[in-house]
């Protein structure tokens, strides 16, 4: 991501200290609940590791990729009730487009672009393998920093004392935010070519806690998915590829 994206990500989340929703559509001809049988893409992740003295964010291809295993290990918790048959495996060469491609989606998406609009040529590729109708797509940015980071940007806001707008009025100057994620879940349709649900919200953890990870996505999924009130026990699933 480029560095400007990623420091208007957390620019944004500085002034958020809840959920929020970000993206909410479903196709009237789709029924998350009805759908029987999904294939799921390799979880992708946009993430951003600030320390030290670093103020502006960029994209941490380490911390990215330890995030996007976070984030299939919660989605693997729901395999059974998400009707979860098979993966589609994005492998390291093509990890980098993809993300451009979702991440394209998942912005026009928040600025109200209509998602039936959206086309995703590489994603249609490789999903058109799974031979499924139903490709589950999971994509997450987020950033987080190390203690040392905090305590410096903290101390930035406490040395700047009270702001002003131009009418010459004290504007409070808020705490900075110490970690935030953003999950998007689409689902796509390989034979209409489309994006036929997406949902996605935003809250205040670092994007590699797993624990919070699950809980964030099991509340983003449960209004239209039946999901139990426990994760179920591991079993197994199969790769397309």
């Amino acid at each position: 991501m480029r560095p400007v994206l990623l420091l208007f990500f957390c620019l944004f989340f500085c002034s958020v200290s809840c959920t929020r929703k970000l993206t909410s559509y479903t196709s009237p001809t789709f029924r998350p609940s009805a759908t029987t049988e999904l294939s799921f893409a390799t979880p992708l992740s946009s993430a951003s590791y600030l320390v030290g003295y670093q103020l502006l964010a960029r994209t941490d291809p380490f911390f990215s990729s330890m995030v996007a295993r976070v984030d299939k290990q919660a989605l693997l918790t729901l395999r059974t009730p998400l009707h979860l048959v098979s993966e589609v495996v994005i492998d390291s060469l093509e990890r980098p487009a993809l993300t451009r491609e979702i991440r394209r989606a998942v912005l026009g998406m928040r600025a109200r672009v209509n998602p039936d609009s959206v086309r995703m040529p590489l994603l249609n590729q490789l999903t058109g393998l799974s031979g499924f109708r139903y490709t589950m797509v999971l994509f997450s940015q987020g950033f987080a920093r190390s203690t040392d980071n905090y305590a410096m940007v903290g101390g930035r806001s406490a040395h700047t004392g009270a702001m002003f707008d131009p009418a010459g009025q004290p504007v409070a100057v808020p705490p900075p935010i110490k970690s935030a994620t953003a999950l998007c879940v689409m689902i796509y349709d390989n034979q209409q070519q489309r994006i036929v649900y997406a949902q996605e919200t935003s809250k205040n953890y670092q994007p590699h806690n797993s624990r919070q990870t699950a809980r964030h996505l099991r509340r983003l999924l449960s209004s239209e998915f039946e999901l139990p009130q426990a994760a179920p026990a591991g079993q197994t699933y199969s790769s397309t590829r």
